[in-house]
């Protein structure tokens, strides 16, 4: 309320300070320079990726990558470089981007556990003809059992998708 009342008096001449008016225009030319600074740091990495002082190849994702980590938005990248005669989409980088994740861990666990079943499930006979083995006939519980022995960190849930993937069941009772 105080800063209120003082800047109502700093307004009507009775109190000294910077008006109301010229505080807004700080702060608009503020943030007019903050995106102007921003502009020039994106637009000098792009030049150092760029070929023959022309424009960035937007194929070049070296250039995002150094510039995203940086702190700017994708965005804003874009629309600087298309604004400079380079149309780059956010999607196009984001697609990009998402080609060369990591796979999760969960993918690699189950492929670690489908090629344990496959090699405790089947032989390659001496004519290069491939047979199911006696624990090819498992069934989940004690395929797990197996599969932890090989590979201590499996869970059951990977053991079904790899069983399931592989085509295995396991023998009926009888």
């Amino acid at each position: 309320m105080r800063r209120w009342i003082t800047q109502h008096e700093i307004d009507h001449g009775t109190h000294e300070g910077t008006l109301t008016d010229e505080l807004e225009e700080i702060r608009r030319l503020k943030a007019e320079n903050k995106r102007l600074k921003e502009t020039n740091e994106i637009l000098r990495k792009a030049s150092i990726f760029s070929r023959g002082n022309s424009t960035p190849d937007p194929a070049d994702q070296r250039f995002h990558r150094s510039a995203a980590p940086d702190g700017h938005a994708v965005e804003s990248i874009c629309a600087i470089l298309t604004a400079e005669g380079t149309p780059v989409a956010a999607r196009t980088y984001r697609a990009w981007k998402q080609a060369h994740h990591q796979p999760a861990i969960r993918t690699i666990t189950d492929a670690m556990v489908e090629e344990a079943i496959r090699s405790l499930a089947y032989m390659r006979k001496e004519d290069g003809t491939i047979k199911r083995t006696a624990e090819g006939l498992y069934g989940r519980r004690k395929m797990t059992a197996a599969i932890r022995r090989r590979l201590p960190g499996a869970t059951p849930g990977a053991v079904d998708r790899a069983m399931r993937s592989l085509g295995l069941s396991g023998a009926p009772p009888g």
